[in-house]
Order: structure tokens, then sequence, then C-alpha cells
């Protein structure tokens, strides 16, 4: 694959990465979203059927809404001045405190009318750690319900948390019952047991839709006005199974979308590391022989055969980074002949008469190849460094491939022209007309 169609590739896989996690987190949120809407239809459904029960005409009349069996699991119904009018379903944390009744009878049934006229006929009778009231509304009395409250309370045993666990099929149909604790925390209840709260309706209403915490499990609150604000319905609905399932789509939706970015970031790290050229040490290079990516040259400048400065020496090392350049970058390393003999840098450095040292060297070096290449590229793709191999002072210079192709201005006895390498193995090749070309369209997709 050349280049052109990897960056293709790579910028194919980090679109679609950005894709998948954008529609995640929008199918995150639209199913949200509706399942919010359908819950809180659903909720107001349930609400209109209870209001229409209790039919409130200008006055309570409840005998109607005690017989009903709302579709709603869990309300209660409150007065502006905080009097319960009734409890369904009662969940830990969704009542505030509530206080005793005034008048309150022990031990026998009793009579009493709740603050909106309803008659009750209850029994009350103290438990360890609480209180548990049972009652009767009188509209659906029996000539038996003092007989059924007090045997009734045989269910409750004599301990607040005993009393607490009590459903509603331990107890009588047409029983309704309040235990309450010493602090007076509601623990159990159904019906409309005359209580009141410490707080007022106002201070205990959440905005329809707002989630709350109930006994450790989410719920979705909304609230109704009944009869222009004299009292209020409070509904709850539990929606753990709802947020359990949105939480499992979310991290299905986020592995998947990591996944595609750990693909996208494993790929990009291999690319940037293949551009970043061979990485390896002196002692790695030099015991490998001459290939695809490792060239060995006697020298810079000096030419050992003829004992003299020769531009051909220069010129050697200009071909070889211009061949790693245009394939797949290299290392070339200077002071090491072609058997892997160290030979050090000393020959060049007497060739350079302002320094003649490694300073001076490195001076010449970048020199060169900013001429040859261009100054961006050379501080772009090439790294200059020294090593001691054997006692001699070695020159490397790690070549990243480029990102386009690179010529070499040479001149022959017909003029100046540009020259295209390329690393073929251990050879520098040149490649001219349609043979470069193509190769330059494959390796960078041009």
């Amino acid at each position: 694959m050349n280049k052109s169609a990897r960056n293709r590739l790579l910028f194919a896989l980090l679109f679609f990465a950005c894709l998948f996690t954008l529609i995640a987190w929008l199918q995150y949120w639209f199913v949200k979203d509706q399942l919010h809407r359908t819950v809180l239809a659903e909720m107001n459904d349930w609400a209109d059927e209870v209001i229409d029960e209790i039919d409130y005409r200008g006055k309570w009349d409840l005998a109607g809404y005690r017989r009903s069996n709302p579709e709603a699991p869990t309300y209660y119904i409150i007065t502006a001045d905080g009097f319960l009018v009734d409890i369904a379903g009662l969940v830990s944390g969704m009542i505030p405190p509530v206080r005793i009744p005034s008048g309150l009878i022990y031990d026998q049934p009793f009579s009493i009318t709740s603050e909106i006229d309803e008659r009750w006929r209850l029994f009350a009778k103290r438990v360890r750690g609480g209180l548990v009231i049972l009652g009767v509304p009188l509209s659906d009395s029996h000539l038996d319900v003092d007989d059924r409250l007090q045997s009734n309370f045989l269910a409750f045993g004599a301990t607040i948390d005993s009393a607490a666990e009590v459903t509603d099929r331990q107890v009588d149909l047409a029983i309704e019952y309040a235990v309450i604790d010493d602090s007076g925390r509601l623990r159990n209840a159904a019906g409309g047991i005359p209580l009141f709260t410490k707080q007022r309706a106002n201070d205990q209403l959440q905005g329809d839709g707002a989630l709350v915490a109930l006994d450790g499990d989410p719920y979705l609150t909304v609230s109704r006005r009944i009869a222009n604000g004299l009292a209020y319905l409070v509904l709850f609905r539990d929606v753990g199974l709802e947020q359990q399932m949105l939480h499992n789509s979310l991290r299905f939706n986020m592995t998947v979308a990591g996944t595609c970015w750990s693909i996208c970031a494993m790929l990009v790290g291999f690319y940037l590391y293949g551009q970043r050229g061979p990485r390896i040490t002196c002692e790695q290079a030099i015991s490998q022989d001459e290939g695809q990516t490792i060239e060995f040259k006697s020298s810079l400048r000096w030419d050992l055969n003829q004992r003299r400065v020769g531009k051909e020496v220069e010129g050697a090392v200009i071909k070889t980074v211009a061949a790693f350049l245009n394939s797949d970058g290299g290392v070339l390393m200077i002071g090491v002949s072609d058997d892997k003999v160290a030979l050090g840098l000393e020959a060049d450095y007497r060739t350079i008469t302002d320094k003649p040292n490694k300073d001076g060297f490195l001076l010449t070096l970048q020199q060169t190849l900013s001429n040859a290449f261009g100054t961006d590229n050379f501080t772009r793709y090439l790294r200059i460094d020294f090593c001691n191999i054997s006692g001699k002072e070695i020159c490397v210079v790690y070549v990243r491939p480029a990102r386009s192709e690179m010529f070499v201005q040479e001149k022959t006895a017909l003029g100046s022209k540009q020259s295209f390498y390329i690393r073929v193995s251990n050879a520098t090749k040149s490649l001219e007309g349609a043979e470069m070309m193509s190769y330059v369209r494959q390796h960078w997709g041009m």
C-alpha cells in the first residue's frame, strides 16, 4: 500500500471513528429522550385516572375513590397545608416525616373526622420503636369493624421492623394502615390514614420528570394540581430498568467506539512509528549487513583510495540519503567500511580547515545535506548523531521517509540535471522517465 493510500485509510478510519462516536452519543440521547417522554406520558395517564376517580366537586367525597383501583403503583395525595389524603405503594424516602394525629387514643378503637371531613374508625397501638395505626373509612365500615381492626393488628408484630415488613396481602382488603417510627418517619403505609407531614405540600413538589433516588433506586416524579391547588397528586415511577438499559446501551456503544479509537490509535501509532524511520543503536546497526535501511560509508569527503578530498565521495552520501528519503527511510553510518570495520572520522576532520573536529564535521554535514534537500526537509526528515565504536568516533544519519519525492541536483557533461534515487535492497538505484513516474505514483499515490 503506498503512502497516499495509507493516509487516505487513516483519514477514513479517523472519520468513521468520530462519526460512530457521534452517532453513539446521539443514539443514547435520542433513546433516553424517547424513554423519558414515554414514561412521562404513562405517568400523566395515571395522574388523569387518579384525578378522575377523586372527582373533586367543591368538597371532598372519597367514597368512590376509596373503592377504585387506579393503575398508578406509587403516589400520594397531599393538601396544600400538608395533610396526607392517600398513599399508594409507599417507598422509603417518598414522604417526609409525619406528625401523629392529635387526640389519638391507644389500644382501643375510636372514631375521628379528618381535616377533609372524612370520618374514620381507627385503632392505634404502640410497638417497640414506633406506632401502628389501622383504620377504615366509616363509609366502608361493617358491623364487626372493631374486631377486624384489632385482629388485623396481629400481623404487624411487636416491633417497628416487623411492622414495616407487612404487605397488603397480610391485611384485610378494607383495612388501611400506617407504621410510624419514633422519629416520625413513615416506614409502611397503605391508604389514607389521617396524617400530617412536617412540610407543606409546595416544599415537597419536584418538577415534572425530575429524577429522584428512593431507597437507592431511581424514580421519575410527576406532580398535578387538584382543585386549583387545594391539593396535589405526586406520582413516582421506578425507572431502574430503563436506566440500566440506557447504561448498558451507552456502555456497548462506548465500547465499540473505544475499540474503533483504539484501532485507529494503533494504526496511527504504527504509521507514525514508520514515519520516524529506523531507530537503532550504533551497535545494532553495525551488527547488521548493508540492506534496505542500512548503509555504511567510509567517509564524508576523504577519498581513501585517491588520498584526497573527493566531491564524488560527498555525492555518494547525498545519493544514499536521497534513496532513503524516497524509500522507507534508513540509517547511514559514516566512518564505517563496507565490511563493517570502524574507521572513524579523523580523515574527514583533517579536511575541515576552520574546525578540524566533530563540531566542524557536524556543521559541514548539515550544510551539505541542507544544500542538497533544503533546510526544511533537513529539519523534518534528518537527524544526525555520533557514537563511539572500538574507540572510533562514528557519525550516524537517521533518515525518515519523505512525504513527497526528493531529487538530487547533479552536474554532468551536458550540464546540471535532477536525479531521482531509491533504495533497492543494499543498493542505491537511479530511476528516470516512465520508471520514475510509475514508482512515484505507486509510492506516494500521485
